[in-house]
């Protein structure tokens, strides 16, 4: 069976679909990904585009569902992404796939470093009250410093909402 519509009527239904309102999580399950772009010209890509779906949203808002509430998180999906944490299992493959780059290119270069941002990152996750020590900022600039030259970047933008002693470590990257 083949269903003909119009024109208009496909528009009216896919801009009913992406634009109806609803929570955060809402929006990752209709788009599976939002696309996280840092440049911010008139506003960050993932701010927009929450704006846009959720009432009441706020700049950065998504870092709490996904830093606190754990979510959504961000993935590589042919550009930074913020995906569902539910995704976790299906993106095994990619993982997989990429693991021999990462582990020459990242792992085994600075040893010393990645298990220092490891045992930074498990104590942050494990001990979500943690007020972060001289001992995770350190890590935590050594891990924005690394990732930045991963891609190639040259600055690291930093929510204001972030932890003052964090938002001075990676201001300093």
């Amino acid at each position: 069976m083949t269903l003909h519509i119009l024109c208009e009527q496909a528009r009216r239904l896919l801009a009913h679909y992406h634009f109806t309102p609803t929570d955060l999580p809402g929006v990752f399950t209709r788009l599976g990904t939002v696309q996280y772009d840092p440049l911010n010209p008139v506003g960050r890509n993932p701010d927009l585009v929450l704006q846009a779906r959720v009432p009441g949203y706020q700049v950065d808002d998504w870092q709490k569902a996904a830093y606190t509430d754990r979510v959504i998180y961000d993935a590589w999906d042919k550009m930074a992404c913020l995906v569902p944490a539910s995704d976790w299992p299906m993106r095994a493959l990619i993982r997989t796939r990429h693991r021999p780059y990462h582990d020459r290119d990242i792992l085994h270069n600075d040893p010393q470093g990645v298990a220092l941002v490891l045992s930074a990152i498990a104590r942050w996750w494990w001990e979500p009250a943690l007020t972060p020590d001289a001992e995770i900022l350190h890590a935590l600039r050594t891990a924005a410093t690394r990732f930045l030259h991963y891609l190639r970047a040259s600055a690291l933008c930093v929510g204001e909402e972030v932890d003052k002693a964090v938002r001075d470590a990676l201001q300093s990257v």
